[in-house]
């Protein structure tokens, strides 16, 4: 049997933005109609399947129910969903979330908060493994510890793998306590990536500059230690450098969320700017020329970020609380330095 394996959605990303509902409910439609070609009935989502941790809105359950349940429901799919951190009210407890109060009154969805084996037939399983916080971590090291399993997917937060292309996680778990299975899968970061027995799945579609230019998508899982990738056929965000690529064709950029890094300024370019305005989603222009200005070196240069972890860890708050802001700190500082 084989099952699709998905990554983080963040089901009402950015407010409840209707174009990355658009977006979402697009990949949806590529993943069902590539199980009813292929006989496949049963996924694994890898958590995160909501983004808002703490109010998760009307809007979004009426995506979930008027959109994704029919159409997983017609092509008869059932989808073991993980609960993520995104999924859950409270930092240090699974419960209560967003999966458990709302996919699981639809039999299309089957919710995964606490560890759970499937067997996959012929001898082997896979371990489900949802995020470990200080309500559920001892129960969850010890199932991992007595399993036999072959695999496991989790959603877990392990050091020295990459959230982004340009940014390496460094806290998070050591991955020693994986090293019995002999391939592991993840959600929670965002871009795809290995080291050792694990694989992080990345995200089934772009979501912000971050992940620009990258290619997306889903996995089939057929038991086996390596996954078949299927790209999604559309990247939502997208760069361009001016001037050096004033000829691309602009219409790859149709309903895009474009950044155009403007590195010399000629007469062209608001010419060049309205073009890309008639056929994007949005556009936003990176002055390169501003950021690349020269500094007076008469004074110490410090990184900006090491300016933030200086300020953070001199604030009068707790450890916890500072990890917490260096971990929003280090998303935000990818997003602007990948320019």
């Amino acid at each position: 049997m084989n099952y699709v394996l998905i990554g983080d959605t963040h089901a009402g990303l950015r407010q409840d933005n209707p174009w990355n509902e658009d977006n979402l409910y697009e990949v949806f439609k590529q993943i069902v109609a590539y199980c009813k070609e292929h006989g496949i009935t049963r996924g694994f989502h890898a958590g995160d399947f909501f983004d808002v941790r703490k109010a998760t809105t009307q809007t979004t359950m009426n995506f979930v129910r008027e959109k994704l349940v029919p159409l997983l429901t017609e092509a008869g799919i059932t989808l073991d969903v993980l609960v993520g951190n995104h999924d859950c009210q409270f930092k240090d407890k699974i419960r209560p979330n967003a999966p458990r109060e709302i996919l699981s009154q639809y039999e299309c969805f089957n919710v995964i908060d606490e560890p759970t084996t499937v067997d996959l037939g012929g001898g082997k399983s896979i371990d489900l493994i949802p995020w470990i916080c200080q309500e559920n971590s001892h129960r969850i090291f010890e199932f991992i510890k007595q399993s036999k399993s072959n695999f496991c997917l989790g959603h877990f937060e392990l050091s020295g793998y990459y959230f982004y292309k340009n940014s390496k996680a460094d806290h998070g778990l050591e991955p020693d306590f994986l090293k019995k299975y002999e391939r592991v899968y993840s959600g929670h970061y965002h871009h795809a990536n290995e080291g050792d027995n694990v694989f992080y799945i990345g995200t089934p579609l772009t979501m912000s500059a971050n992940d620009e230019d990258e290619t997306r998508g889903f996995y089939v899982f057929t038991g086996k230690p390596e996954l078949t990738f299927i790209a999604n056929p559309v990247c939502h965000h997208r760069r361009i450098m001016y001037p050096s690529q004033k000829d691309v064709d602009l219409e790859q950029f149709r309903n895009c969320s474009v950044r155009l890094i403007v590195s010399e300024v000629d007469n062209g370019l608001a010419k060049f700017q309205t073009k890309i305005e008639e056929i994007a989603y949005e556009i936003s222009i990176i002055d390169k020329i501003q950021t690349d200005a020269t500094v007076d070196t008469d004074f110490e240069i410090k990184t900006v970020r090491g300016l933030i972890s200086e300020y953070v860890a001199n604030m009068q708050i707790s450890d916890d609380e500072k990890e917490d802001v260096n971990k929003l700190i280090s998303e935000l500082y990818a997003e602007v330095s990948s320019a």
